[in-house]
C-alpha cells in the first residue's frame, strides 16, 4: 500500500503517547526528530530596532535539505500555512516537489512529514513546482508547476495534513489556455474560483471552482494588449482583495500593476487600470514581482527586485483603483533588507509587513501607519548574522494566522527558516538547528511512525525510506532522547527478515515486544525487547 495512507498512523501514535505521558507529546513530534544526546537551546541576542524596539522577529530554527530529516527541498520558492496553523507546506523548484512540514503550535519549529513529487505515485503537473494556494476551508492545495505549463489540484486531510493528488490542468489541453509559465496562483477568498499568472503568455487564467470536490472548469483568460487590457507582460504575482471584489497583478516585463474588478458571482475579471514603473510619479516598481493586498483591504503592497522596493498603495473601496503613497527603498533612510525585493506577507492584526530581499539574503520588517498605510522600517534579519541560517536568496515568506511565526524560503540553502514574533519583549532568540545524521543519528529518513514502550524509557522510530528501526533511550523528566542505534536487515547479511518500507511499529503492554509492518515487503517482523536498554532481538517473520 502506498506510504501516503499509512502516514496518519503517526499521528494515532503521537496522541496515545501524550495520554500515557504528559511529556510524550513533545518526545514523539518534536524529540524523535531531535534524536541527538543533548537537546541543546543556543541563547539568542537582543537584535536592534531601528525605530520601534517593541517588535522584532525571533529566529528558531532553519530547516534544511539534509537537517531535521528533510529530504527534497531544493529551491523552495513558496510556502503556505494551513488554517489551524497545523502544516506547513513548500513549494520545492528544484526538485518537483510540494513538501508538507507538521508544526509545532508553541515553538513554530517544522518536522518534514511527506513529499509529493512530479511524476510519483500518480502525481503529474509539479515540474518547476512555483507557488502554492489553499482553499479558505483548507480542503485543497493548488500548484503551478511551471515547467509543465499546469495547475495542479490535491484534496486535503485537515486533520493529517495528508494530500490526495486529484487531477491536474495544462496549458492548450482540454480548452484551458493562458498557462504558459504559470507563477502565481490564487484562490479568491470567498472559495469559487482559483486565478492563475501565465507569465509567458502575459495572461490570467480564471477557474471556476468546485465548493466540496475542489476540481476546476476553465472559464477564461484575460490577455495583455487585448480589449484595452495592459500591464500583464510577464504576468506574475496576483492578490484578491478581502471583500473579494477586485483582484491586483504584477507584470515583471511590463514594471506594472493591473487592477481588476471582480463578479462575486461568476469570478469574471473586468479591466480597471494599470500603473507602471516611470509613469504617474512611480519609480519603485521596476521587476515588479509579488503583492498583497493588507488585511483590511485598503492598501496595496508591492514588491519590485530591480528596484529594491515595497511601494504602498491606496484603494478605493468603490472601484478597486490604486493611488500611490510612497515606497521604501534599500539603503535609503537606513532602510535595509530590501536589495532584490522578492516575497511580501503581512500580520493578521494589520500591524506589520514583512518583505524579503533575495540579494540581501534577508528578511525585513515593516510596521504598518494606521492613518495612510505607509511602511516604517523596524529592522532586517540577514542571514549569517545574529546566528540566523538559512535565508540565501529568500524568495517568499508566510506567517501564521495568530501571528506568532513567520516562515521564509531560502532558494539558495534550500531551506525554509523559522521566526518566532515576540510583541512583549521584542527579542530575538536561537533555539537550535538538527541536522539529519548529526552525531551519528539514522534511522530516520522517511519516518512514518513512533512507538513510546509502555515503560517510557525507549522509543522506536520506523524509518521509511531506508528500511530501519532506529532506538533511543527516552528521559521521563526532561523529554531528551538519547540515540543508541537501529537495526537494518539490508546491512545484516546474516538477517533472514525484511524490513523493506517499515512503516508502522507496535509494542506489547509489557514493553517486551515490538512488531513491524513493512508495506513493500508485505511482512510482520517481531522482535523481543530489553526494555532497559531497546535492544532487539529477532524473533520470527510473516508475510
Amino acid at each position: 500500500m502506498p506510504k501516503f495512507y499509512q502516514r496518519p498512523m503517526i499521528l494515532q501514535k503521537v496522541t496515545r503517547a501524550y495520554l500515557r505521558f504528559p511529556i510524550g507529546l513533545y518526545i514523539a513530534v518534536i524529540g524523535f526528530i531531535v534524536a541527538f544526546s543533548v537537546f541543546y537551546m543556543i541563547p539568542g541576542e537582543t537584535a536592534q530596532s531601528a525605530i520601534y524596539s517593541d517588535f522584532t522577529l525571533s529566529f528558531a530554527d532553519s530547516e534544511k535539505d539534509g537537517t531535521w530529516n528533510v529530504t527534497d527541498l531544493s529551491q523552495p520558492m513558496s510556502v503556505v500555512i494551513a488554517p489551524g496553523n497545523n502544516h506547513v507546506y513548500v513549494a520545492s523548484y528544484g526538485s518537483n516537489s510540494i513538501i508538507l512540514f507538521s508544526r509545532n503550535s508553541v515553538t513554530g519549529r517544522l518536522l518534514q512529514i511527506k513529499t509529493y513529487t512530479d511524476d510519483e505515485n500518480g502525481i503529474d503537473g509539479l515540474s518547476q513546482v512555483n507557488d502554492l494556494a489553499m482553499s479558505p476551508d483548507g480542503f485543497h492545495i493548488y500548484a503551478s508547476g511551471q515547467a509543465d505549463d499546469s495547475v495542479t489540484v490535491f484534496s486535503r486531510d485537515t486533520g493529517s495534513g495528508l494530500l490526495n493528488f486529484i487531477e491536474k490542468y495544462r496549458d492548450d489541453l482540454s480548452g484551458v489556455s493562458g498557462l504558459d509559465g504559470v507563477s502565481g496562483i490564487v484562490v479568491s477568498p470567498d472559495g469559487k474560483n482559483v486565478y492563475a499568472a501565465g507569465t509567458q503568455d502575459d495572461q490570467i487564467v480564471v477557474f471556476d471552482r468546485h465548493s466540496v470536490l475542489g476540481t476546476l472548469t476553465f472559464r477564461e483568460s484575460i490577455s495583455d494588449g487585448v480589449a484595452g487590457v495592459d500591464g500583464l507582460d510577464g504576468s506574475k504575482g496576483l492578490s484578491v482583495s478581502p471583500n473579494n471584489r477586485f483582484l491586483y497583478s504584477t507584470g515583471t516585463v511590463d514594471d506594472a500593476v493591473s487592477v481588476f474588478s471582480r463578479d462575486t458571482s461568476t469570478g469574471a475579471l473586468s479591466f480597471v487600470e494599470t500603473k507602471k514603473d516611470g509613469s504617474g510619479g512611480i519609480t519603485s516598481l521596476n521587476g515588479a514581482s509579488d503583492l498583497l493586498v493588507s488585511p483590511d483591504g485598503l492598501y496595496l503592497y508591492v514588491t519590485a527586485p530591480d528596484d529594491d522596493a515595497v511601494t504602498v498603495f491606496s484603494i478605493n473601496s468603490s472601484t478597486g483603483a490604486i493611488t500611490l503613497v510612497g515606497a521604501q527603498i534599500d539603503g535609503v533612510l537606513g532602510v535595509d533588507g530590501l536589495d532584490g525585493a522578492f516575497g511580501i506577507a503581512a500580520s493578521p492584526d494589520n500591524l506589520h509587513v514583512y518583505t524579503v530581499g533575495l540579494n540581501d539574503n534577508a528578511i525585513s520588517t515593516f510596521r504598518r501607519s494606521s492613518l495612510d498605510g505607509s511602511l516604517i522600517y523596524v529592522e532586517a534579519s540577514t542571514d549569517g548574522t545574529a546566528t540566523v541560517d538559512g535565508m540565501k536568496f529568500a524568495v517568499s515568506a508566510d506567517i501564521t494566522s495568530d501571528g506568532t511565526h513567520v516562515y521564509v524560503a531560502g532558494k539558495g540553502e534550500d531551506s525554509v527558516v523559522e521566526f518566532t514574533r515576540d510583541s512583549n519583549t521584542g527579542k530575538i532568540e536561537y533555539t537550535g538547528k538538527s541536522t539529519n545524521n548529526f552525531q551519528g543519528v539514522d534511522g530516520l529518513k522517511g519516518i512514518t511512525d513512533v512507538e513510546l514502550l509502555s515503560n517510557e524509557k525507549v522509543l522506536f522510530t520506523a524509518g521509511y525510506d531506508e528500511d530501519e528501526i532506529g532506538i533511543f533511550s527516552a528521559s521521563a523528566t526532561t523529554s531528551i532522547l538519547s540515540y543508541k542505534g537501529k537495526i537494518n536487515a539490508n546491512e545484516d547479511e546474516s538477517a533472514s527478515y525484511s524490513l523493506d518500507g517499515v512503516y508502522t511499529l507496535e509494542s506489547s503492554s509489557n514493553s517486551k515486544f515490538l512488531y513491524a509492518g513493512s508495506s513493500i515487503g508485505d511482512s510482520i517482523t517481531a522482535f523481543s525487547v530489553n526494555s532497559a536498554t531497546g535492544t532487539l532481538a529477532y524473533i520470527e517473520h510473516h508475510m
